[in-house]
Formats: structure tokens, C-alpha cells, sequence
């Protein structure tokens, strides 16, 4: 059996519902700049072996959505004044007023967790909650250091990485990431129904290839491990190619390089932050003390 192996049903399917998946994400999130996303809105995709870890990603110029263990895993959007260099993005940081403390900033991680079907109470029973706020050193001087607005809400810890974790942006309230290591807390069904994956994976792509527009459509339908209002379904690729993949809707951007943003993924462990000239990270306090 080849582990590596992505029929073009499978990896159209599993798109699809990625892509629903993730606007029903979106929506339930709420906030200002958060808005839907179609298939024209994206830079690139990826859809990974199911045999291994079913999942994948999406971007756009400013969000990446991460899936794996057939759940949405992380929503990580791009920083504001990504354009600009560290330095100058964190002194511009440091004049904004945060609209959140510590606790109105672990309440909006909490909301957003619970609204998009993660077992709070159970994730805190297994894993107190702590946050810290960033900071940074001008100029590197370790002698002089400035609160950034910026909150990061943390749920336990494997290897150095927590196994959930919500970064806030105070002036906006509004998130930067929403990340799981652990998705055995997201009470959402699977995207792909797991009786489906090899099904989908035995089928031919010249048979998928053939299938007309709503053969399609009900075979996402039947696929698909959750309810959607609506499914926006990709082109496919041309007849003399099916096997390269999946193409685009008419207008999406393709080659375009990814946001400048500043990569938290994955994140770093308490000691190298602090190794670091900027940003910086307060002591860590539980929320629970």
C-alpha cells in the first residue's frame, strides 16, 4: 500500500471541504477584517497523503489555515505592519493603546476556542491556562524593556510547543494565531468521513475526470463528515492532465510569494524566546494562581 498515494477525487473532496471548513471557521471568529474566502482568493494549497495524516493548507495574502488529523488545526493571520522590518514593526507596536489586560485577552481566547468546538473546560482541566505578554528590547538593550500589545494565551506544553495556543493583538482584539498540537480537544466531526478516504482514494482519475458537475458535488456531499450551508467546488484540471492536479477558478493569483510576516511556526520554547533580542515574553503566570 502506498502511503503517499492522493487520487485526484480524494484531492478534490478534501479541498473542497477544507476551504467550507475553514470560512465556517471565519464566520464563527467574527471580527473585524475577518472575511470569506474562495478558491480566487488563494496563493496556494496543499492537500497532504490521507494515509499518513489526512489534512493540508490554504493561503491567501494574509491568512494561512492548517489541517491536520482531519480537523482544522491552526489559523494563523498576518501581523499588522507585516510590511515592516521587526524593529520597526514593535516600535510601532509599542505606541498603540491595547483595548484587552491579561483577562479580557484570555476571555477572547476562550470564546474563540469554544466557538470553534474545542472543549474548554476539558482542555483546562488537563492543562491550566497561562499568558504572557510580549515585549521587546529597543535596539537590543537588554536594560530597557517595552510592553508590546500583544497577549499570548497557552495551554500546556509537549517538546517546548504548547499544545494550544491563542496570540491576541490588543488594539484590535482581535487574533493573530489560533493553533492545536493536540486536536484531541476539538469536538467538530473530521472533515473527510474516515469510511470514505479509501473509497475516494480508489477511484480513478480518469473516471473523476469524466464525472460531470454534480456526480461531483455528490460525492463531496457524501464524503463530507460535517454539514455545510454551501460548497464552492473547484475547477479541475484539463482533460489532456488530469493527474496534475487540482487548477484554480479563472482569476486566482498563482506564483505569488507569501505575506511578509514573521514566522511563529513552529513556535519556540520559553528559553530561546528569551535568547532572543526581540520580542521578549513576561514570566509566564497561570491564570488559575
Amino acid at each position: 500500500m502506498d502511503k503517499l498515494f492522493i487520487s485526484f477525487a480524494y484531492k478534490y473532496v478534501m479541498l473542497t471541504l477544507m476551504l467550507a471548513d475553514a470560512n465556517h471557521a471565519l464566520e464563527k471568529l467574527d471580527g473585524a477584517g475577518i472575511h470569506a474566502i474562495a478558491m480566487t482568493n488563494l496563493t496556494s494549497y496543499h492537500v497532504s497523503p490521507p494515509r499518513i495524516r489526512p489534512g493540508g493548507s490554504l493561503e491567501t495574502t494574509n491568512l494561512f489555515i492548517g489541517f491536520g488529523e482531519n480537523k482544522l488545526q491552526f489559523l494563523q493571520f498576518a501581523e499588522p505592519n507585516a510590511d515592516l522590518s521587526l524593529e520597526e514593526r514593535h516600535n510601532r507596536w509599542a505606541k498603540m493603546d491595547s483595548s484587552v489586560g491579561p483577562s479580557e485577552a484570555y476571555q477572547l481566547a476562550t470564546n474563540w476556542l469554544a466557538n470553534l468546538s474545542v472543549d474548554v473546560p476539558a482542555l483546562e482541566k488537563a492543562h491550566p491556562p497561562k499568558i504572557e505578554q510580549q515585549f521587546y528590547f529597543p535596539h537590543g538593550d537588554t536594560k530597557q524593556k517595552v510592553l508590546l500589545p500583544r497577549y499570548d494565551v497557552r495551554w500546556g506544553s509537549e517538546y517546548g510547543v504548547p499544545l494550544v495556543w491563542v496570540s491576541v493583538f490588543g488594539p484590535t482584539k482581535s487574533p493573530i494565531l489560533i493553533r492545536q498540537e493536540n486536536g484531541g480537544f476539538m469536538r467538530r466531526p473530521e472533515l473527510v468521513k474516515s469510511s470514505q478516504i479509501e473509497t475516494l482514494l480508489s477511484m480513478s482519475d480518469k473516471a473523476f475526470a469524466e464525472s460531470n458537475s454534480q456526480q461531483k458535488s455528490n460525492l463531496v456531499v457524501h464524503s463530507a463528515g460535517n454539514t455545510y450551508a454551501s460548497l464552492s467546488l473547484p475547477e479541475i484540471a484539463s482533460d489532456s492532465a488530469p493527474q496534475n492536479g487540482l487548477m484554480p477558478l479563472p482569476g486566482t493569483i498563482q506564483g505569488v510569494k507569501s505575506p511578509n510576516r514573521t514566522t511563529i511556526l513552529p513556535p519556540r520554547s520559553s528559553a530561546e524566546a528569551q535568547k532572543a533580542e526581540s520580542p521578549g515574553k513576561k514570566p509566564e503566570k497561570s491564570l488559575k494562581d
